[in-house]
C-alpha cells in the first residue's frame, strides 16, 4: 500500500483568517466567481485573530435505519437530519464582530462607543470566506466559500483574568458552500475547468 504523509494536512497557520460581511444576494452572488488567489471581495471584514482551537466545519449527520419484520436486519437508511457549521472563536474586539455578537445598534458618542444590545438575539444573516493553510511548509491551502450563513446560538462572553475576550461564532451554513485546494491529491486528473 503507498501512502504519502504529505496527504495528511495539518492547518493552523498564522495566515489563517476569517472574513464576514452582511448577507445580500448580490454579495452572495459574486461569491460564485471567487477563486483560490483572488482577493476578498470589498465588504468584508478581516476578523482579526483566531483562537488557539483554529475553527472547524462541524459536519452533523443523523441517519434511521428501518428495519424489517424478519430477523429485525435493516432494509434501508435514510438521512433524517444533516447540517453543515462553521465554528470559530474570533479573539479581537472589532466593531462589526462585537455589534454582530451582541445584536447590537451602535451609535458614535465622540471618544466612546455606545451598543444598546437587547436582551434576547435574533439570527443574522452573513456571507462568509475562510482562509486555511497547511501549517508544515507545503504551501497547501484551502479556501472555504460561504455565499450564506447564519448567526444563530451565541456563547458568553468571558470578562475575567488569564481569558481572552472570546466571540464564538458557530455559523449555520445555508445553501450549501465550496472548497477551493490546492493540495494536489485532491485535485482531478485532466483539463482543468474554466
Amino acid at each position: 500500500m503507498a501512502t504519502n504523509s504529505l496527504n495528511a494536512l495539518m492547518f493552523g497557520s498564522d495566515d489563517d483568517s476569517v472574513h464576514l460581511a452582511e448577507y445580500t444576494p448580490e454579495l452572495a452572488l459574486g461569491l460564485a466567481s471567487l477563486g483560490l488567489e483572488d482577493p476578498i471581495p470589498s465588504g468584508f471584514i478581516d476578523c482579526g485573530w483566531i483562537s488557539e482551537d483554529g475553527q472547524s466545519l462541524d459536519l452533523s449527520d443523523s441517519v434511521e435505519r428501518i428495519r424489517g419484520h424478519q430477523g429485525n436486519k435493516v432494509v434501508k437508511e435514510f438521512m433524517s437530519e444533516s447540517d453543515t457549521n462553521l465554528t470559530v472563536n474570533l479573539l479581537e474586539s472589532k466593531l462589526k464582530i462585537v455589534e454582530w455578537n451582541l445584536d447590537a445598534k451602535v451609535t458614535n458618542k465622540g471618544d466612546y462607543a455606545e451598543y444598546d444590545a437587547p436582551a434576547s438575539r435574533t439570527v443574522r444573516n452573513l456571507c462568509a470566506v475562510v482562509d486555511a493553510y497547511e501549517t508544515t511548509g507545503s504551501g497547501d491551502r484551502w479556501r472555504i466559500i460561504l455565499p450564506h450563513v447564519t448567526l444563530g446560538e451565541r456563547a458568553s462572553i468571558a470578562l475575567k483574568t488569564k481569558e481572552l475576550t472570546a466571540y464564538q461564532y458557530s455559523l449555520g451554513v445555508i445553501d450549501g458552500f465550496r472548497l477551493l485546494t490546492s493540495t494536489a491529491a485532491m485535485i482531478p486528473a485532466g483539463t482543468p475547468t474554466p
